[in-house]
């Protein structure tokens, strides 16, 4: 279970840290994803791991649902 946590994680650290090379994330983008990542944190935390489940890539969610 820690592996897809760890992998959004780093996706949204790559994204919002600009190690991408690319030009800085408009603020209301960067607002949108840290707020999702922020909604899937506490999902996971309080236990709701369907409702965590849902805020991911139907290619996740069937890898975790296995």
């Amino acid at each position: 279970m820690w592996k897809p946590v760890a992998s959004l994680c780093g996706v949204f650290w790559f994204l919002l840290t600009g190690l991408a090379g690319a030009a800085p994330l408009d603020p209301v983008l960067q607002q949108q994803l840290l707020g999702l990542y922020d909604r899937y944190n506490k999902a996971i935390q309080s236990g709701k791991l369907t409702d965590a489940t849902a805020l991911r890539t139907a290619a996740a969610r069937r890898a975790i649902e296995k």
